[in-house]
């Protein structure tokens, strides 16, 4: 029987022989880490790789039976490079040579879309969640030599080094949503330069401010709240969106109509009554999520008792509702899949809420509690990242209060990581 084409582009993968074949699956990941970055992991198609390697998409399957394999492969072949990065970076002390990786590993500009925003079905998930552990350990272990020789501060080691661990799969997303262009350009070593200064030294001014936990919204969890007297149809309009909400932060837009029905226990026609179509939904979350950005910074302004503190409650009330409200807000490459108008419309959102918050900094620092040297533009994304990046499931799991866990992380920001 005569082989079809994509046999013999399949044959021109493996004949080159087994001793080449690590070097043809390390071309085929690079391929394939750089679609993903470009394009989102989950719009990655084993189509797009094969058009690269100019090759048939069934060729592929000679090394990742699925696509869920193969996005695995590239989540841990890229946290690997991360781990061997770590272990080149130099330094007399733990903090040196922590910064040092820090360094190294923003600066890389081929690095791929954060491992952790990936949302991948079991046992794929489990793999990368224990490779991405053996490189939060690592960092936990230098933390923890960096505490007994004393060139880092005290603190818990184990929420730094997830917190750190965070800044560094969330810097492409900042890097690119934020100093690459539209809000204000400037080159990325200058950016990870200071992001590496506000890490070592803090943010505070002096040293005599509060460094306790009161520094911190105080009976704040009932603050951040929808509006309960909502008509029935606004509130399961609501729903939907809370539970679409969840479906597009883990997926984008290949997030399933039919899915989110069937967790609502509805039919997809009830969806349908209240979105034109899945781009029409993704829009809808979009401004719900803005909205809980914007209801939270009034929510800062009323119970804050100066800039400082008005950032931390509104960073604790994201923190908070991240997986039920803020969602796609913070997928802000996904607006690429929205009307032209509707795009002009998050953006505007984005930027006021942005805005505010850079505000917020600026006028810390006027009053002196934040320091002169600091950059807002900068300073403000970053450190902000630190309590919006830790996972809701963290507090429950280690079974520490939400204020505990905010504060723990937040000192990184605060004053940062260097024993004084």
């Amino acid at each position: 029987m005569a082989r079809t084409s994509s046999n013999l582009q399949k044959e021109s993968l493996q004949k080159s022989g087994s001793d080449k074949e690590p070097k043809r699956k390390e071309e085929i990941l690079q391929v394939a880490a750089e679609i993903m970055r470009r394009k989102g992991v989950f719009a990655t198609r084993l189509q797009d790789v094969a058009d690269c390697l100019g090759v048939a998409y069934t060729a592929l399957y000679y090394y990742f039976p699925s696509r869920d394999h193969l996005i695995e492969e590239v989540m841990c072949w890229a946290i690997g490079k991360r781990i061997d990065l770590l272990e080149l970076a130099a330094g007399d002390t733990a903090l040196d040579r922590l910064l040092d990786y820090f360094s190294l590993v923003l600066q890389d500009e081929s690095e791929v879309l954060p491992p952790c925003t990936v949302a991948l079905p079991e046992p794929h998930s489990s793999r990368v969640i224990e490779v991405r552990n053996r490189l939060r350990d690592q960092i936990k272990g230098l933390l923890e030599r960096g505490m007994a020789e004393g060139s880092i501060r005290r603190c818990d080691s184990l929420t730094a080094a997830n917190a750190l661990l965070g800044l560094v799969e969330r810097f492409e997303f900042i890097e690119r949503a934020h100093f690459s262009g539209k809000v204000c350009s400037m080159p990325r070593a200058d950016v990870v330069a200071h992001f590496c200064l506000i890490l070592r030294d803090g943010i505070l001014a002096g040293t005599d401010m509060p460094r306790q936990s009161d520094y911190c919204i105080r009976n704040g969890s009932e603050l951040l709240s929808f509006n309960t007297s909502l008509t029935p149809e606004l509130q399961r309009l609501d729903t939907i969106l809370a539970t679409a909400t969840r479906h597009f932060n883990r997926e984008g837009i290949n997030a399933s109509i039919p899915r989110i029905a069937e967790e609502l226990g509805v039919s997809k026609t009830v969806v349908y009554q209240y979105a034109i179509d899945k781009q029409d939904l993704l829009f809808q979350c979009y401004l719900r999520g803005v909205s809980v950005v914007e209801m939270s910074h009034r929510i800062a302004d009323d119970f804050g008792r100066d800039p400082l503190d008005k950032s931390i409650i509104h960073r604790r009330n994201l923190y908070i509702f991240h997986d039920s409200a803020v969602g796609p807000f913070t997928l802000l490459n996904a607006t690429a899949s929205l009307k032209p108008q509707h795009q002009r419309l998050i953006e505007i959102r984005n930027r006021g809420v942005r805005d505010t918050s850079i505000e917020r900094m600026r006028q810390a620092q006027i009053a002196g509690m934040v320091k002169k040297n600091i950059i807002p533009d900068i300073a403000q994304p970053l450190f902000g990242q630190i309590l919006y990046f830790l996972p809701r499931w963290y507090s429950d799991k280690y079974h520490l209060p939400i204020d505990d866990v905010c504060w723990q992380s937040g000192l990184l920001g605060f004053i940062g990581l260097r024993n004084r």
